[in-house]
């Protein structure tokens, strides 16, 4: 067993529990290249999904599909995210696999159960243990109340439900979990439930800017990420974003309010 082994060893190949033959994982960087390269197909649309994206004008058709974050956000991945590093999503795909090969631990938040099958299967195609990825297949606004990690994350990805107001209550409560100086990233930022809160983290200034992935060649797709740079808790007065008055607002109590 041990020469079996490691000929397996030599040859690039590994084996699991089960004593089935698979791929030894090659270098994480190398991994994220390999995922943008194959675009495998983790998500599947339904009849009536395709039918009423078709009717909304976004022609699509029944069965597996790759719904895969731009080339930009996973190499973005690459730059920012340490083998030492614990991450957390909302939403599942790629970035779930690019997530699992760069970090030391990932945990993944879904409600799509034939994603989280997909993942897995390409994650041993490729030789990412599964053992890498917690995942949670329950809606964010239910599961990361509950959410209670060992260690703060260094890096977390908003990226599941976009109506008003998942991506708010997914940064309210990840951000409980986030550490100062870690990266939270925001997905389609064109569509205003998202774009509205990334407003808020601007003009709070508790988070700063680093990374803007939106360029003429995505159209109108961007994603934002941002440094924490303070922990705050949700007292209205101590955040930045409400001192400011809202026009014709109780003009009789200018001078009690301590809003500017």
């Amino acid at each position: 067993m041990n020469l079996l082994r490691a000929f397996r060893s030599f040859h690039g190949l590994g084996v699991d529990t089960n004593g089935k033959v698979q791929e030894a994982a090659a270098p994480p960087t190398e991994l994220v290249e390999r995922l943008i390269r194959e675009l495998p197909k983790l998500h599947a649309v339904s009849q009536d999904d395709a039918r009423w994206l078709t009717e909304l004008g976004f022609p699509v058709e029944a069965g597996p599909v790759s719904w895969a974050v731009p080339p930009q956000v996973l190499r973005y991945f690459a730059e920012a995210v340490k083998p030492t590093d614990l991450t957390v999503e909302t939403g599942a795909g790629q970035s779930t696999v690019a997530l699992a090969a760069l970090a030391k631990h990932h945990t993944c938040i879904t409600i799509d159960r034939y994603c989280v099958d997909a993942t897995l299967l390409y994650m041993e195609q490729i030789g990412i243990p599964r053992s890498k990825v917690t995942f949670v297949v329950e809606s964010s606004d239910t599961a990361l109340p509950k959410l209670a990690p060992p260690e703060k994350f260094d890096f977390a990805y908003i990226d599941g439900e976009h109506g008003y107001p998942f991506a708010a209550l997914d940064w309210h409560f990840i951000d409980k979990h986030l550490k100062v100086g870690g990266i939270i990233g925001f997905d389609n930022v064109e569509v205003p439930s998202v774009h509205n809160h990334i407003e808020f983290l601007e003009l709070n200034r508790t988070y700063r800017l680093v990374k803007n992935v939106s360029e003429p060649s995505l159209q109108c797709y961007g994603a934002y990420f941002y440094t924490k740079l303070v922990d705050q808790d949700r007292n209205s007065g101590s955040q930045l974003y409400n001192h400011r008055r809202v026009p014709g607002f109780f003009p009789q109590e200018n001078s009690v309010w301590p809003w500017t």
